[in-house]
């Protein structure tokens, strides 16, 4: 193939990916800024690795340890909290742009344009991402306030009502909270923003609700958990500490069934604490992890 044909396929093959990975996003505008920033770092690496390393590489197991350095560091920037995002792109941008194969191209012009081609590619697709409404995010949050409503009412104290009446409010509201949580399926799984512990936390309420309603049993008991769900009611200002408290009071409950139910919303306060608190991905300054 032609110089020429080799700077465009890897500038639309860069187009192409490129857009597939920010079009899968539900919060792009939010990406795109850190993609630009990733590929700059990697196809900047690649640059540096074509011209000072791979022109001395004449064997495949040479080849193989000498990105094996470049991968390590990429690896361990992913795992970290703070450059996860830009890593991706960077160690993506890199396998792509250092054409780690022998025999090595050592021409410095045809290096250079082969960088250009993908640099023009994320020139050409990150701004347009950046320049999207930001609509998705909006309606996300509108969602998790209604889910936080959802969360809110179950929690609420009640005049006493029997067993059978309780369940049956309970179910409604657990129904009503799984439907707004459907709104939320798009967005991404990660630490403390899961959907499913939503709904267990919904469903541990409702049982909690259905436990102090019982007209038997220890009224002490009944007591410690109605001050729980009053503890609730504050889920949203301080999810963390509430479930820590939670689940000190299990530990100190004898009875088992109320002790379950303690740490059931203790995880699944942990396990949703981001959501309790969440507001649009630009305000909130916390990109969808991909």
């Amino acid at each position: 193939m032609c110089r020429g044909g080799r700077r465009g396929e890897l500038a639309a093959l860069g187009v192409c990916i490129f857009s597939l990975v920010l079009g899968s996003l539900p919060a792009p505008q939010v990406v795109a800024p850190m993609m630009l920033q990733g590929i700059s770092v990697g196809v900047a690496t690649a640059i540096l690795y074509r011209l000072a390393i791979q022109p001395h590489v004449a064997t495949v197991p040479g080849l193989l340890l000498s990105v094996a350095p470049f991968i390590l560091v990429g690896g361990l920037a992913r795992a970290s909290r703070k450059a996860a995002g830009p890593a991706l792109d960077a160690n993506m941008s890199f396998l792509l742009a250092s054409q780690a194969v022998l025999p090595a191209v050592t021409d410095k012009v045809v290096i250079l344009n082969e960088a250009a081609a993908l640099m023009l590619a994320v020139g050409l697709v990150a701004p347009g991402f950046m320049l999207m409404p930001r609509r998705a995010g909006k309606r996300a949050e509108r969602a998790a306030a209604a889910i936080r409503h959802d969360l809110l009412r179950l929690a609420m104290q009640r005049e006493p009502v029997d067993a059978i009446r309780q369940a049956a409010v309970a179910a409604r509201q657990v129904l009503r909270l799984s439907l707004h949580l459907g709104q939320m399926a798009g967005l991404p799984m990660r630490p403390g923003f899961s959907l499913l512990a939503v709904l267990n936390l919904g469903e541990a309420i409702a049982r909690l609700q259905g436990f102090v309603a019982r007209r038997d049993g220890d009224s002490a008991l009944r007591q410690v958990l109605s001050d729980a769900l009053l503890r609730l009611r504050q889920m949203r200002e301080d999810p963390a500490g509430i479930a820590k408290d939670l689940e000190g009071q299990a530990h100190a409950l004898a009875d088992a069934e109320a002790a379950a139910i303690l740490r059931d919303l203790a995880a699944g306060l942990r396990a949703s604490r981001r959501l309790l608190t969440f507001v649009a991905y630009p305000s909130e300054g916390e990109p969808p992890a991909r």
